[in-house]
């Protein structure tokens, strides 16, 4: 794969998260940004050292050349370290995702993030390396990126489709604790909401299936065509945010039930002693549903 290309469809899937306004770790996304900018420096330095070896052809300038590379490789695998670790730590406190999903994922980011760090020590402590020895290295780095890709690329739609697996669950848990009030009213167009609002759960949670079929069965298990990577993980982006918008809708149907709710209760107290108590019940409510409700998802 393409070195430039490979970093960037890492910025990217970073760049992704926070476009989609998932809560991402500021930390983490700032120590990789920060690593990616020393390598940027380091290859700099090194296309440098490469074009005075080129024209001088000098030990003194072979020996910086060599220097250069080295630097060059360590910081190529710490910008890849620092990205598997952001992946993990968002992987492990994302709710929505399964506990079965994290323990495999990140083994296999543990595994990848050891084996940069060997290739990084080994490479750093090199007694006297040859151009030879060093490009060689770089080989192995390369073979990696495919793997690389994949996995960074399953991590990132994994922990998108399970935070949309847990606000579906939240608006599931709301339209079930509102279906008895709603019955019991008997009225119809608190009937038609609720109904309104069951659709759009049911239409999310089947376009996240779908999002997660893509994940399992054709995200993760694609190996040999690194293009084909990027366009499933940008058709997942767009089912997940069709999801996100039947769960925004459904959310505006169950605020409105909980604002009727608000109404009913004012109604039914005495308006001369209990006007006031009423009022501010029915402010709660409303503030209640739109915090943990509409403005949630919106904020997502």
């Amino acid at each position: 794969m393409n070195l430039k290309l490979f970093f960037i469809t890492i910025f990217i899937s970073l760049f992704f998260l926070n476009s989609t306004h998932f809560i991402y770790a500021q930390r983490e996304v700032e120590d990789y940004n920060y690593q990616y900018e020393k390598y940027r420096e380091a290859y700099k330095d090194f296309e440098v050292a490469r074009s005075d070896f080129v024209k001088h052809q000098t030990l003194t300038s072979q020996n910086e050349l060599i220097e250069q590379l080295r630097r060059v490789l360590i910081q190529r695998a710490q910008v890849m370290r620092t990205y598997f670790l952001a992946l993990k730590y968002k992987l492990n406190t994302t709710a929505g995702v399964a506990n079965s999903e994290k323990a495999e994922l990140g083994a296999s980011l543990d595994d990848h993030i050891g084996w940069l760090q060997n290739n990084m020590d080994t490479i750093e402590d090199l007694p006297s390396p040859t151009l030879s020895d060093l490009f060689e290295y770089s080989k192995r780095l390369e073979k990696q990126d495919a793997d690389y890709l994949i996995l960074g690329y399953t991590s990132l739609a994994t922990i998108l489709s399970g935070k949309m697996r847990n606000l579906h669950q939240q608006l599931l848990n709301v339209n079930s604790n509102l279906k008895s009030y709603v019955d019991s009213s008997n009225i119809k167009f608190l009937t038609n909401w609720w109904k309104e609002a069951d659709d759009s759960i049911l239409k999310a949670r089947n376009k996240l299936t779908n999002a997660e079929t893509l994940i399992n069965e054709e995200l993760a298990g694609n190996t040999s065509n690194e293009n084909k990577v990027v366009t499933i993980l940008s058709e997942i982006q767009v089912i997940l945010k069709d999801s996100q918008t039947d769960l925004l809708n459904g959310s505006k149907y169950q605020k409105e039930i909980i604002n009727e709710m608000g109404k009913s209760l004012n109604l039914e107290l005495n308006p001369k002693q209990e006007a006031k108590q009423g009022s501010d019940s029915a402010q709660i409510k409303d503030k209640t549903a739109d915090a943990s409700i509409s403005g949630e998802i919106k904020n997502e």
